[in-house]
């Protein structure tokens, strides 16, 4: 499989995960579609394999009551570290950054000026690779794939403005079915196997 079947897979995934869960509240299911986006990259790509690789994210607590601490930077972080100690504290080292192979940043809600907020977060670190998972909301078939032009267009012209001034590769944009309600509707009343069929994943120009 290719980087785009990967990533639609890990997305299918988690999205399955969280909707079978059953949370009560769309924040936690957001944060349990998140923990699946983590971990399932951290295994996907070969970074569980080293000692020196680790994933910091945000996971959901077993029994569903809330979430548990653990998120860094971003929503979830796979990252290379490495040791340093100094004269005081020589038995005590830390862990410093190398490099981060993963920077992911998801929003359930759909307005623009939630987009910006977190796309601002992955464009001011320096990944190796980017994911951005879009929350799409609309009712029909047509509002749903207008909103996808208009989100990819508006992504790709950001990035292309960005790129002006530095070099940024691998940046891959989701769509992801939100969990949010608008009054008592949200498009995880419908079927798991529609629901599914919402996500798509694409690799920014």
């Amino acid at each position: 499989m290719n980087t785009i079947e990967i990533l639609q897979q890990i997305v299918t995934e988690s999205l399955q995960a969280a909707y079978n869960a059953k949370y009560v509240t769309p924040k936690l299911s957001s944060a349990k579609f998140v923990e699946g986006i983590g971990k399932g990259l951290y295994e996907a790509f070969g970074h569980n394999t080293s000692k020196h690789t680790k994933r910091t994210l945000q996971t959901v607590k077993s029994d569903g009551s809330g979430k548990n601490s653990g998120e860094w930077l971003l929503d979830a972080v796979i990252w290379d570290w490495f040791e340093m100690s100094d004269s005081k504290h020589e038995g005590s080292p830390a862990h410093f950054l190398r490099r981060i192979h993963w920077a992911v940043e998801s929003e359930s809600d759909t307005p623009l000026k939630e987009m910006a907020s977190d796309f601002n977060k992955l464009l001011a670190v320096n990944s190796t690779n980017y994911f951005y998972l879009n929350g799409i909301n609309q009712k029909t078939e047509k509002g749903r794939e207008d909103y996808r032009y208009r989100r990819l267009k508006t992504a790709n012209d950001v990035l292309r403005e960005v790129r002006k001034d530095r070099d940024i590769t691998n940046f891959y944009f989701a769509f992801w079915p939100s969990p949010e309600r608008i009054g008592t509707w949200t498009l995880w009343n419908l079927k798991l196997s529609e629901i599914v069929s919402i996500v798509s994943v694409h690799q920014l120009a």
